[in-house]
């Protein structure tokens, strides 16, 4: 699961690299308007504009993430449970199918971060 502060998370690294929301903005290639609204918890991102702020964090994706127990109830309506490897495999490759070379390689990029 990705963190719930992860906006807080965001700006405290832009700060602990002496980047003020202009500076940082410009590596990232995101709007001011739109990293604000991230830092304050206020918006969400696509898996491409998270992997370009991660970038210019100089950080890697699974830092982001917190560790997902299987006993937590709290994730049980959300994680694919009682299915096997097999068919969360067929369904991804489904998703694959249908998606732009663009996107596959930030998916191929993500999933090799969290080996």
């Amino acid at each position: 699961m990705i963190n719930d502060n992860l906006g807080e998370l965001i700006k405290e690294r832009r700060q602990t690299l002496g980047m003020t929301q202009e500076e940082f903005c410009e590596r990232a290639n995101i709007s001011t308007a739109f990293l604000s609204s991230v830092e304050n918890g206020k918006r969400n991102m696509s898996l491409t504009t998270f992997c370009s702020i991660v970038k210019a964090l100089e950080m890697r994706p699974e830092s982001f993430f917190k560790p997902v127990h299987s006993d937590d109830p709290s994730i049980a309506v959300r994680l694919p449970f009682g299915r096997s490897k097999d068919e969360m495999l067929e369904e991804i490759m489904k998703h694959l199918d249908d998606m732009p070379r663009e996107k596959i390689a930030v998916f191929h990029h993500l999933i090799r971060t969290l080996k």
